[in-house]
């Protein structure tokens, strides 16, 4: 009975692109996923997917929230599969690319530290960081009025985090989607065969 419910999972998996038996990479380090963790600070996991939507889009930042990740595990060194990278991010999304000024930027990234403890607190690419000066990426300050391409999930566009709603591209004029770069699990898989493939 088990086999024949996981086989009925698996088919669905499959009708989405996706291959559950198949090995992604030999994962040489722990990614720890649990909710105490990526929920409270930046964490290598949220760093390799957000560097995943970065790498897929081709943007200099990415930024999610953390309760997209519901493995609430770590994920040991050994064999990462395709049904690994669903049990990181079950729930899906796409990953989108939205257009918006640097002084909507910070504030969106103020308000993901605000929400430490949260889903909504929000996991960076490692090109983002606050230094003594504020908020920058790739070593440069975030200006106000530049316009900046970011790459995020489509449920933190919508505007449906926790002291997020004003990020959303439907109802917020100074938020534009630019560009949408497919599942964000295959952004996972594609950033993992990135970094472990060759090691």
């Amino acid at each position: 009975e088990v086999d024949r419910w996981v086989e009925i999972a698996y088919a669905g998996f499959r009708e989405d692109g996706f291959d559950p038996d198949r090995l992604v990479v030999q994962l040489p380090e722990p990614l720890d996923g649990r909710e105490g963790t990526i929920r409270t600070r930046q964490a290598k996991l949220g760093e390799v997917i957000a560097e995943g939507f970065r790498e897929v889009s081709g943007t200099d930042f990415a930024v999610f929230n953390s309760g997209s990740i519901r493995v609430d595990d770590v994920l040991t060194p050994g064999p990462f599969t395709e049904y690994d990278a669903i049990r990181v991010m079950p729930f899906g999304g796409e990953v989108v690319v939205v257009e918006m000024p640097g002084r909507l930027l910070v504030q969106l990234l103020d308000q993901g530290e605000a929400n430490a403890g949260t889903g909504g607190y929000l996991q960076r690419a490692a090109s983002g960081h606050k230094g003594g000066n504020g908020w920058q990426i790739n070593g440069d300050a975030i200006e106000a009025g530049k316009m900046y391409r970011v790459a995020t999930n489509d449920f933190l566009a919508s505007g449906r985090e926790s002291g997020l709603d004003w990020f959303s591209i439907e109802g917020n004029p100074d938020i534009t989607q630019v560009g949408a770069h497919g599942d964000v699990r295959q952004a996972l898989i594609t950033e993992l065969k990135r970094r472990y493939a060759d090691g």
